[in-house]
């Protein structure tokens, strides 16, 4: 039984951070580069990305901080990609499938016009307790009664 509760607790942990957004956990990412090389994209983004949060992800041209907007994919698909739109980037959107990808990626409109370094403040997907039978407590969720209370409630 101890072996599935800790099996139990790494699924209630991935769902909480699929969920909800944990400041204690919020990491940044500063690696991205947009540039006329790529055009649009695809940018990498780092493999434990799973959401960026709301005007997190910009960029800063001598002093000007320029917010990008979220827009899905589909929605990226439908804006007008043709040569000689370029410009400073104002939307983003990623592409989480593992499919296609070997880690996310991200797709910026219009293309840069220039060499652009990101900032990118994220959720990051928190990786599985190796032996959480025998792990006293989760240091990144603050609430350990609540994961003993829906640990106890799932099993």
């Amino acid at each position: 039984m101890t072996s599935q509760a800790g099996q139990l607790l790494n699924v209630v942990l991935s769902d909480l951070a699929q969920t909800y957004d944990f400041d204690v956990i919020r990491k940044t990412d500063t690696s991205v580069t947009l540039g006329t090389a790529l055009g649009s994209g695809p940018y990498p983004l780092a493999e434990d990305y799973l959401r960026a949060r709301i005007n997190e992800i910009f960029y800063t041209i001598d002093g000007v901080k320029y917010v990008m907007v979220s827009v899905e994919l589909f929605e990226f698909d439908a804006l007008v990609q043709q040569g000689g739109i370029n410009n400073f980037p104002q939307c983003f959107a990623t592409d989480m499938s593992l499919e296609d990808n070997a880690t996310p990626v991200l797709y910026v409109w219009p293309p840069a016009s220039g060499s652009y370094p990101l900032t990118i403040r994220y959720s990051p997907q928190m990786a599985d307790i190796a032996t959480p039978e025998s792990s006293s407590d989760v240091p990144w969720f603050p609430n350990q009664k609540y994961l003993i209370t829906r640990l106890a409630g799932e099993l």
